[in-house]
């Protein structure tokens, strides 16, 4: 007794000489309870009493040694420390222990998945009752970790890239051979496709879309507590830190996480059985290849349910038949899909379990028939398959999104010249000019090379980089001057396209409608009246196949260039300045708008709203004509820009015999224009002779952003603006 209680004593203070006589007396037990057994196999009502106790001895020293021993493994205490953080009540203690950094993530977990955690957590926080203020330094954090991991895997992908690219690996077989395998992956992904689920692989595959579940660096910034409503992206997805994270390391769990977590595990059950009871899905957004539909899942349940039971009673009649018991089986592994399955993939376990009824359907009589239970299972098939041709007319506009939004590589870039660029080089206060002006055509070009599925989003993206950069990155940049100047240069930028946005959905609708009237076509001809699986089935792969080919074509569409919108919209026309909005006087300003100002003005540019009110004064009092004169001063320039209008496009006509008079007489309208337009503004008291600096301003492009009035394009006073500047 005395040398086993010492072996105990010695492995619960992880003694190593205990660990070494452990793993000798576990062999020494085994080796007598084999004798015994052997020995005295008559006398099996006294040796296997003896035999139980000794192995659960040998079971109970072998889980002291091993609970020991993996105590004090970093890995665990690391692993602990986590699942504590997750489980903890209430809830926000964890959360700022995962946001904080002070919690070191385990080596299991991807550093990806980490920093998209921690960033999860101070959302959550956030909305909470948070401000952002507090956690803005490791938000920054998290987010430069992401995109220092993207910028390792981009260094791989373009090895990796090289090595392919070798003349003699360049082979034009093989480049068509990678063009179809494309097209078939696009099509599983369209419209996935499940083995028989009684293999294992394919019950341990996910049924949900990845691009689903994953956050990405750019669905993560569309989420930024800190951006308005009108600049958040459209994939603002509820996300969570993932309790896989526990299950899938379930064995390092220290079992005191059981007694802390009892909090934790109760509010799980009632928000399970919330989603469960009142799960509603969107029938303009679902997707049946992909989204979970509890209701219908829920039917499907109690079709296969009742079907067991039948074939357990009619197991216990026919013990012998195997059928049997393969269906039960079969049964079984579809009620232990996850309620969130797809419709899609439970639709599948579902025909392949009607197909195999037939295999004892066929010989079964009356009474020990499961025709009931088949044609029940047979008319949901049909349902749902009804219920999958309802939702191919919304699969254009999920299409639309996730294209739209599929923006998280251009995210890594802008990041890398945006934000990244400001924070870790040392630029001088002379090199920012022409910094900025290689920035500028980055800029407009990520806007113009813009396909017409993207205009809107990368608009977006824009302005979320302008806010994260004037409320985060200005505070840890070492150059508040140009940190400054890139916000109100991208601000001004994605106001100014904005006023485009109009024309490019116009026309992204009118080239849709074709696709629109195509793809409803195709469920008018569909027909699903017929009640066998097989032909079913096949019209469903038939039916993909040809809207496959409609995606594609809707795709090529939704990647057409804006680029010609873009010219044709901004080249200047005579219509386009007669079209504009007149300011009445009534809409003058009154009030100074809360726009950025150098903090190095000086005189009565500090004082602007006095200077403002003077200002006014002396125009209702002192100059009572003025505003009279606010629609000559609009003609005036109206006139001045359709006069350039007219003049560029003015081209000889097809008869003109000497094209030469024709230029010089075109020639003396432009000189005689601008002569008169020098009169006018002289008379007008403007100089017709501007600084060097006034002129090298107004033909710099970046000088004209930078100020710009930063308000929304489609307000009044910048309608006009817009159309001068042009």
């Amino acid at each position: 007794t005395d040398r086993f209680m010492g072996l105990l004593n010695g492995l619960l203070g992880g003694d190593v000489d205990s660990k070494k006589q452990e793993v000798v007396d576990q062999d020494s037990w085994r080796r007598f309870s084999e004798r015994i057994v052997t020995k005295y196999s008559a006398l099996g009502d006294l040796v296997y009493p003896v035999v139980a106790s000794l192995n659960r001895i040998r079971l109970g020293v072998s889980l002291l040694r091993n609970y020991k021993q993996q105590s004090r493994s970093n890995a665990e205490l690391s692993f602990n420390s986590l699942a504590k953080a997750l489980t903890t009540f209430p809830s926000f203690i964890g959360r700022t222990a995962v946001s904080s950094g002070h919690l070191s993530p385990p080596s299991s977990i991807p550093p990806r998945e980490w920093s998209t955690a921690r960033i999860i957590s101070i959302f959550t926080q956030c909305d909470g009752g948070d401000n952002l203020s507090l956690h803005t330094r490791q938000l920054w954090i998290c987010f430069e970790q992401l995109f220092g991991i993207w910028l390792q895997d981009k260094l791989k992908e373009d090895q990796r890239t090289a090595e392919e690219s070798s003349l003699y690996k360049r082979k034009k077989d093989a480049m068509t051979q990678r063009e179809e395998a494309e097209l078939e992956e696009e099509f599983q992904k369209l419209f996935p496709e499940y083995g028989d689920i009684l293999d294992e692989s394919e019950s341990l595959s996910p049924t949900n879309s990845p691009t689903r579940l994953a956050a990405t660096a750019y669905s993560l910034f569309s989420r930024l507590p800190l951006l308005p409503p009108s600049c958040a992206g459209a994939t603002r997805k509820e996300t969570s830190i993932p309790l896989e994270w526990l299950t899938k390391n379930e064995t390092l769990l220290n079992p005191e996480i059981d007694q802390e977590s009892v909090a934790f595990r109760l509010r799980l059950v009632l928000q399970r059985m919330h989603h469960v009871q009142n799960h509603t899905p969107l029938s303009n957004s679902h997707n049946f290849y992909y989204d979970s539909n509890i209701p219908q899942a829920y039917r499907a349940f109690e079709a296969v349910s009742a079907l067991q039971s039948r074939l357990q009673e009619l197991g216990r009649k026919w013990p012998e038949q195997m059928v049997l018991q393969h269906l039960s089986d079969r049964c079984l592994a579809i009620l232990e899909l996850d309620m969130d399955s797809s419709l899609a993939r439970i639709l599948s376990a579902l025909e392949q379990l009607v197909l195999q009824t037939e295999d004892w359907q066929k010989y079964a009589d009356r009474e020990n028939s499961v025709s009931t239970y088949q044609q029940a299972l047979s008319g949901l098939i049909i349902d749902w398959r009804r219920l999958e041709l309802s939702g191919w007319v919304h699969m254009l506009d999920n299409q639309a999104k996730e294209f739209a939004h599929d923006l998280t590589d251009w995210w890594f870039r802008l990041y890398e010249n945006f934000v990244h660029a400001c924070i870790n080089m040392e630029i001088p206060e002379a090199a920012i000019e022409p910094h900025l002006n290689k920035l500028l055509p980055l800029i407009e070009g990520f806007i113009t090379t813009s396909p017409l599925g993207q205009f809107a989003s990368r608009l977006q993206l824009l302005q979320q980089f302008h806010v994260y950069i004037e409320k985060v990155v200005v505070l840890y940049a070492p150059s508040v001057t140009m940190v400054g100047r890139i916000g109100r240069l991208l601000q001004s930028i994605s106001l100014f396209y904005s006023q485009f946005t109009p024309i490019i959905e116009i026309r992204l609708s009118q080239l849709r409608s074709d696709v629109d009237k195509e793809v409803k076509s195709f469920v008018q001809m569909a027909s699903w009246k017929d009640i066998n699986v097989l032909a079913l089935k096949a019209s469903a792969q038939r039916t993909h196949h040809q809207l496959h080919k409609a995606f594609r074509k809707f795709r090529a569409i939704l990647q057409e260039p804006t680029a010609p919108l873009l010219a044709q919209a901004i080249k200047p026309s005579p219509q386009r300045a007669v079209s504009t909005i007149t300011i009445r006087s009534s809409q003058l300003e009154r009030e100074v708008p809360q726009l950025d100002r150098s903090t190095h003005a000086g005189g009565h540019l500090t004082k602007l709203q006095t200077a403002l009110e003077v200002f006014d004064g002396l125009a209702r009092g002192g100059i009572p004509s003025f505003y009279s004169h606010v629609k000559a001063i609009e003609d005036f320039c109206e006139r001045i820009s359709g006069t350039i209008s007219q003049l560029q496009a003015s081209v000889p006509p097809p008869d003109t015999q000497n094209k030469g008079s024709w230029f010089k007489a075109l020639l003396v309208r432009k000189k005689r224009a601008f002569a008169e337009l020098l009169k006018a503004c002289h008379k007008a008291g403007l100089s017709p002779r501007p600084v060097l600096e006034t002129v090298s301003n107004h033909s710099s492009r970046l000088w004209l952003f930078e100020h710009r009035a930063a308000i929304d394009s489609l307000s009044l006073p910048t309608i006009k603006m817009d159309a001068y500047l042009d």
